[in-house]
């Protein structure tokens, strides 16, 4: 009998590889990763995939009637990534539902974060929200699952928590740990997901998910370490900043500060789930966080990924991405007459732009520093690509690419360059070249504003 197939985005990670495990008896499953991984299971099919690219997202949906999206891209993914993580979202979001569309995915599954009734939320809540309405924009059903900390075998959060307290014997505790939140069982997390795949009753509907074992922080890390046997002092301090906690949670339990940093802003909200509909789902327990502790610190051996050792050519590779002002009256193409009409003028006769067959050249000085070819077939109304095809300021002339895009019906405007390598020795780039480009698209987004409020 055919079984469905299945792709998951993020399958490498921590959630993705459980639910592998869960979903090969009904499903064909293809893991998406950018890492070349192997597998024994005839039922399991590893794909390669640059998520920031659409063509090579739409490749590998190949096939596939139902999709999971378990990403977040909180960690560099270049040598040097100028844009924050919510910029970097927005596109790999957008890539994806953009091949969702193109091959019919019936539903895309999404794990999210639980959104707390504020008026602002942190980066990383609102950028998990800006994912959701991405997804949700074309013509695949969404269903969305939200969760706070989720709690499991080789699960990060209880990692860090657990480092922090065998490494401190003392820990300082800030007035944003007294912050109420409810964590979720990984078990739990997994048995949702699984339920909710092929099930027309969860299309286009949202799912809180948690235990019912409302704590705060400072209590979750005293319970966690009288669960582990340790004797630590906890000193309260009436601070609310999260800056020195960032720090010192990067620094000893050794999270990349990148990934530190917008998770524990996002601490600071209370994360209460409403769990009506996870009892609906019929996935609910109620377990006390002591449960969730046990459940983590269970001996449990995930299959080693088996990764193709390919040799790469390590090189200086950027990634530059700057969101600009909305602009609904403008399409793609609008947004990049004006950048090749704008530059010229803010450098006033140092830059010249020419524009020829299909073909964009920046020149200085009787120099060409960038040529670039317009792709026709893979642009359209709100995305107008690039390719770098040449200029002395590239080294290489088959591998990056400009784009100006406008995301969920033109809601959010982006301007990005992929894969760009410098032609200049990379400590000499590093400070000239790269916060040149940066400070340039900073006042392009200044004078579009201008010019279009």
């Amino acid at each position: 009998m055919h079984k469905p197939k299945i792709a998951i985005a993020g399958a490498s990670g921590f959630v993705g590889r459980w639910l592998i495990q869960q979903l090969l008896p009904s499903f064909d499953v293809i893991a998406l990763s950018r890492s070349p991984i192997q597998s024994d299971d005839p039922g399991l099919e590893w794909r390669c995939v640059d998520l920031f690219s659409v063509t090579s997202t739409t490749e590998a949906l190949v096939g596939c009637d139902f999709a999971v999206y378990l990403v977040h891209s909180m960690q560099p993914n270049s040598r040097l990534t100028q844009g924050t993580f919510e910029d970097n979202d927005l596109i790999i979001a957008d890539n994806f539902s953009i091949a969702c569309e193109t091959h019919n995915i019936k539903q895309i599954v999404y794990l999210s974060g639980i959104i707390p009734r504020v008026d602002q939320l942190s980066e990383h809540l609102r950028s998990r929200f800006e994912v959701e309405e991405i997804l949700a924009s074309r013509n695949s059903a969404l269903t969305t699952l939200r969760a706070g900390m989720v709690v499991g075998p080789k699960g990060s959060s209880f990692r860090i928590m657990e480092l922090l307290l065998k490494r401190l014997p003392m820990m300082i505790l800030p007035a944003w740990t007294q912050t109420p939140s409810q964590a979720v069982a990984l078990s739990r997390v997994i048995a949702s997901l699984v339920k909710v795949i092929n099930n027309p009753t969860w299309y286009n509907r949202s799912i809180d998910l948690g235990c019912a074992d409302i704590i705060n922080y400072a209590q979750m890390l005293r319970r966690c370490g009288k669960f582990l046997n340790l004797r630590r002092f906890y000193i309260s301090i009436p601070i609310k900043s999260t800056s020195f906690s960032k720090l010192w949670v990067s620094l000893v339990s050794g999270t990349p500060i990148e990934l530190a940093s917008p998770l524990i802003d996002s601490l600071k909200y209370p994360i209460i789930p409403n769990l009506d509909s996870m009892k609906e789902l019929g996935t609910f327990e109620q377990q006390s966080f002591e449960t969730l502790l046990t459940e983590a610190l269970r001996d449990v051996k995930l299959e080693r990924l088996k990764k193709n050792r390919v040799t790469e050519v390590k090189e200086n590779n950027v990634r530059s991405i700057q969101r600009l002002p909305s602009l609904p009256s403008l399409e793609a193409r609008d947004l990049a007459n004006e950048y090749m009409l704008w530059l010229p003028k803010f450098f006033k006769f140092f830059i010249k732009v020419i524009i020829h067959n299909q073909k964009a050249y920046f020149k200085c000085l009787g120099f060409t520093l960038l040529e670039l070819t317009h792709i026709e077939q893979r642009s359209n109304s709100t995305r107008h690509l690039f390719f770098i095809t040449g200029g002395v300021l590239c080294k290489r002339h088959d591998h990056g690419w400009l784009e100006f895009r406008q995301i969920n019906n033109r809601k959010w405007t982006i301007s990005a360059i992929h894969e760009f390598v410098p032609t200049l020795p990379w400590w000499i780039y590093r400070f000239t070249q790269a916060p040149l480009h940066s400070f340039v698209m900073k006042r392009f987004g200044r004078y579009l504003k201008k010019k279009y409020d």
